[in-house]
């Protein structure tokens, strides 16, 4: 791929045969004899191409365009440019690849913002449609938070499943006479009084909804609609190279924050379904949080 900085923008060229047909291009110049003027272009290759210097002519396949006191434009690799033009070329090599960069930058970002309408539309509707992320958030809120009409000790054992990341669930009973003797004799001491073993009961689906990076609304609305809100009101042309480097690495996260919002959406939907949640009913205390719960699991299938 070529690419020259034109007064025109950016313009790119696939085959480097091209390069041969722009006006007053040549491939055997004396570095000697000539004085750099700037570089208009720069190249990377796959089939590398030839040095345009007469005393190298070594193949590469990253370089530069440069243009001559003369008129004359050539091609040469990074390393002749510093070899025979020193000072000169690093100082333009390196604004070059940076105006470069701001100017993709600045395409990339004006890309962006055209693909902002389309992902606006999909952003509501993860948030709106049916089990999607607003619904989904409120649940796990009512399901992780006291006084929300779930049962504290449902509540207390859904946070902590969100905080171990453990899926499955266990509770304590009291050892029988062979299991507490089996572990005095693995421990080799003598147990006092009852002792408790954590049975598992079950396994939860869907649990990476609860965890805090999966969070929806961090995720859609104080992320992506804040986001496409921000570099929707940008003027891209006015940016510095630092805002410019900052807004598009946010544009760019964009479509892999969309994906991870999916995804959460999808194990929401997972972790909500009423089979999966019945198995919380084992840690109800007694008949009222069962009675309770068991009125949140008809409002997930409503």
């Amino acid at each position: 791929m070529i690419t020259l900085n034109t007064d025109r923008g950016l313009q790119r060229i696939e085959n480097f045969n091209e390069v041969h047909e722009i006006p007053g291009f040549v491939i055997d110049i004396d570095p000697k004899s000539v004085k750099l003027e700037k570089i208009i272009g720069n190249y990377t290759e796959s089939v590398f191409v030839r040095c345009g210097l007469s005393s190298c002519h070594r193949k590469h396949g990253k370089g530069y365009l440069v243009s001559l006191a003369d008129g004359r434009i050539t091609n040469i690799g990074k390393d002749c440019g510093k070899t025979h033009f020193d000072v000169d070329f690093e100082s333009m090599r390196r604004n070059f690849d940076r105006d470069i960069q701001n100017k993709e930058r600045r395409e990339n970002l004006k890309a962006f913002q055209h693909q902002i309408p389309a992902f606006r539309n999909i952003v509501s509707e993860l948030l709106t449609e049916e089990a999607g992320a607003n619904w989904i958030n409120r649940k796990i809120q009512d399901l992780t938070n006291p006084g929300k009409g779930i049962p504290d000790s449902i509540v207390e054992v859904v946070r902590k499943v969100r905080l171990t990341r453990e899926p499955t669930l266990s509770k304590p009973r009291f050892a029988t006479k062979e299991e507490k003797e089996q572990v005095e004799v693995a421990e080799g001491r003598k147990i006092e009084g009852p002792y408790y073993i954590d049975e598992p009961v079950g396994t939860l689906d869907g649990i990476a909804v609860l965890y805090p990076e999966n969070d929806l609304r961090e995720l859609l609305v104080l992320g992506l609609q804040k986001l496409l809100c921000e570099i929707e009101e940008l003027d891209v042309d006015s940016l510095s190279s630092p805002q410019l480097r900052a807004n598009i690495t946010q544009a760019t996260g964009a479509d892999a924050q969309l994906s991870r919002s999916r995804s959460a959406v999808n194990a929401g939907r997972l972790f909500l379904r009423s089979d999966n949640l019945r198995l919380l009913l084992e840690f109800a205390e007694d008949q009222n949080d069962q009675w309770q719960f068991e009125k949140f699991l008809k409002s997930l299938d409503a």
